[in-house]
């Protein structure tokens, strides 16, 4: 039986996120590209942490089956893992460790990744969707099993949503109705009268929806008043209706309102509340519920211990939560690691995935792993990657988060014998000079600025004791003290100082110094430092 990677709760749920606030708003063209602060100085020693603005870089982050996508903000995609249908989308059927572009798309907002097929929402309301197409569910009008690169799905003008299950899709429009395609084996499309689409079709008697969520076999949404209405498999209870079973058109989920955000995964469905804490219902033999039992529910039970959620995501058959903190949450199944906390066991609670401490997106995969967007660009994911779905150009997996590859942006520097720089774009001092630190985002445009290193000066202070001190000085070699009038004054680190006390029958002793001899003081200048010379009075007496 062909069940693998059902995961469309990252996809929806960032989706459903995305539902609320991004109603239609125009692809926003990059600022240029540069780097801040520019031109800094620093010492041998110091660091200097750099920034971009306008670079381009992953903006969210869908895994699907055995694959992950990103979208770009330059509106391009990338795709990294499994490519036997062509979900990578770049004209191919190879399977790829490292992430490759699919071709055709400029204008991409969202990118979200089904089992084995994928679309993108583009900037102007419309979408295209490739791979696997055998049940329609690329929308595209056709039953083909199979297509290499984007095609446009049929009818769509002013989508602002969209969401990706096992082998149908949804779209929510900008006048808050819904779009289904695909298989309507199970009522998953929500029009009795339909065997199944190639093209879009609507919802009938669905309005007002505020964010969608596609699992496996069914589909949700949140509507305006701010309850869940699902439909299509009930088999585990994932409808929420309080029973098992399936419905070819839209139920209420029972004691359920409040509600800003919707995931669905194979066979389970889980809300974000506006309170912050989350409600699952359906399967939970895993644990995907949450809730502590691994007891099934066909009504909604709260997640343990979760209280300040700001997204929600269900893959397979474990779920996910990314936290106000930035930190993510997952629970459920976990026996390739997919839940991200070091171990391969599965969880009737949420445990902490390890690592990730700022979160801005999150995705729950349909076969065994899960992803993260952190702030800044970067692309994390753990669990399954025997496809390479982790982009990272292994095929080794995790149980604990790995950092994809060639989707940050890079950082040179001139000359690494005057200052290094790490990848997250801290440069370190190492010996005077001026170089050159560039930073080449994942599309190959670069932008520099200079760092200059300088030498760290300290101060040498002389003072003068004794009965005899009007009478003596200090000098110093290099010049700078004359003590007299001058009795500080700033070296480069490393300098050794020459101190020389006059007369030299009137000096009785110094202090501080490193070496002494006679009048002459010597001092090596790798910190502030303080030098006394101790002068004798001159006797009266006869």
């Amino acid at each position: 039986m062909h069940i693998r990677n059902c995961n469309s709760g990252l996809f929806c749920a960032a989706v459903a996120v995305s539902c609320v606030f991004l109603t239609g708003r125009e692809f926003a063209q990059a600022p240029a590209f540069t780097i801040a602060p520019a031109n800094p100085t620093i010492v041998v020693g110091q660091t200097q942490p750099f920034s971009v603005t306008g670079a381009a870089g992953p903006v969210n982050v869908s895994a699907g089956g055995e694959y992950t996508c990103v979208a770009i903000s330059d509106g391009t995609a990338r795709c990294a893992g499994r490519n036997q249908f062509g979900q990578l989308g770049d004209g191919s059927w190879t399977n790829q460790s490292s992430f490759v572009v699919p071709n055709g798309l400029a204008s991409a907002r969202r990118v979200v990744a089904g089992d084995e097929f994928a679309c993108a929402l583009l900037a102007d309301g419309t979408a295209m969707c490739w791979g696997l197409g055998e049940k329609g569910q690329r929308g595209d009008g056709t039953y083909t099993q199979i297509v290499l690169t984007p095609v446009a799905v049929q009818g769509l003008t002013t989508a602002v949503a969209l969401s990706a299950g096992y082998n149908h899709a949804c779209a929510l429009l900008g006048d808050r109705t819904m779009r289904c395609w695909g298989s309507n084996s199970d009522g998953q499309l929500g029009d009795p009268s339909s065997l199944g689409s190639a093209t879009p079709i609507p919802v009938p008697g669905v309005s007002g929806v505020q964010a969608i969520a596609v699992g496996a076999f069914h589909t949700c949404a949140v509507m305006a008043d701010t309850t869940v209405q699902c439909w299509g498999d009930n088999g585990n209870g994932q409808l929420g209706d309080g029973t098992t079973t399936n419905s070819t058109t839209p139920v209420a989920v029972v004691g359920l309102s409040n509600v800003t955000a919707i995931a669905a995964g194979s066979s389970h469905t889980c809300a974000l509340v506006a309170d912050g804490s989350l409600r699952c219902w359906g399967d939970n033999y895993e644990g995907q519920l949450g809730d502590g039992t691994g007891t099934p529910s066909a009504t909604p039970v709260q997640v343990s211990g979760i209280g300040t959620a700001v997204e929600i995501v269900a893959g397979w058959t474990h779920s996910c939560a990314r936290l106000s903190d930035g930190r993510a949450q997952c629970w459920g199944e976990g026996t390739v690691g997919q839940l991200g906390n070091g171990a391969t066991d599965n969880q009737v609670s949420p445990v902490t995935v390890s690592g990730i401490a700022n979160a801005v997106g999150l995705s729950a995969g349909w076969w065994h792993h899960s992803c993260a967007l952190v702030a800044g660009g970067g692309v994390f994911c753990w669990g399954g990657n025997d496809w390479g779905q982790f982009g990272d150009g292994t095929t080794a997996g995790s149980s604990v988060p790995v950092r994809a590859g060639g989707l940050d942006v890079t950082w040179t520097t001139s000359d690494s014998t005057v200052a290094s720089i790490g990848s997250t774009g801290i440069a370190t001092g190492l010996n005077a000079g001026i170089v050159t630190i560039t930073a080449t985002d994942m599309t190959g445009a670069a932008a520099s600025t200079t760092l200059a290193v300088k030498v760290p000066r300290f101060t040498l202070t002389v003072s003068k004791g004794g009965l005899g001190n009007g009478l003596g000085t200090v000098s110093s070699s290099p010049d700078g003290i004359s003590c007299g009038t001058n009795c500080a004054a700033d070296y480069d680190a490393g300098t050794v100082v020459t101190l020389t006390a006059s007369p030299g029958p009137l000096l009785t002793s110094w202090t501080g110094c490193d070496t002494v001899s006679g009048n002459v003081c010597t001092v090596t200048m790798r910190s502030a430092r303080s030098v006394t010379a101790t002068f004798v009075g001159i006797s009266n007496q006869p």
